[in-house]
């Protein structure tokens, strides 16, 4: 069994991880054997009924997976609350790219819209962006439990919510520096 907190090894006698001192129960050690849908159950951390009712009623839940509110309306915020730092950078740097040239082109009432279409997007399609993401995850910590336990690249981060409010801030100032 691996520390859920850390991902080091444990000792099965103990009560505490030797590393770093996380007290150890059934809920937050990751057994290196845990069936598939356990593993998925605590990638996903808070929700995770909904999620797999959504993905589970799907055919193909890594191409259409229902509609998300949470996903449309704090389309960035969701994503940072979810992890999902890399597809996040990719939509925040691509929309303040083409918001950008819009602004310097004179087509700056367009740019007003990407904001929306993004959203739609978002939910639309965030449930199956999502499941591409715990599925990644799910192959990462397969692969070296100990070098991504499940504790530390799953569930849900309010860090990730500050972060993203401050690369939108970030964002927000190169684009009023270049208007």
């Amino acid at each position: 069994m691996f520390c859920s907190n850390c991902g080091d090894q444990l000792i099965s006698t103990t009560n505490f991880c030797g590393s770093c001192g996380n007290k150890i129960t059934n809920n937050n050690s990751v057994s290196s054997d845990i069936d598939d849908n356990e593993l998925t159950r605590q990638i996903i951390g808070k929700n995770d009924e909904f999620y797999l009712k959504k993905w589970s009623s799907s055919n193909k839940p890594e191409q259409r997976s229902g509609w998300n509110w949470a996903a449309f309306f704090l389309t960035f915020f969701w994503m940072g609350y979810r992890k999902m730092h890399k597809l996040f950078i990719i939509f925040i740097a691509t929309y303040t790219v083409i918001d950008l040239v819009l602004s310097l082109t004179g087509i700056g009432a367009i740019g007003n819209y990407i904001g929306i279409v993004i959203a739609i997007i978002f939910g639309s399609r965030g449930n199956a962006f999502y499941y591409a993401h715990v599925k990644e995850i799910k192959e990462k910590h397969k692969s070296n439990p100990s070098m991504y336990p499940v504790g530390k690249i799953g569930g849900t981060s309010w860090s990730g919510v500050f972060l993203v409010a401050g690369l939108l801030i970030l964002s927000g100032l190169i684009l009023y520096i270049f208007e």
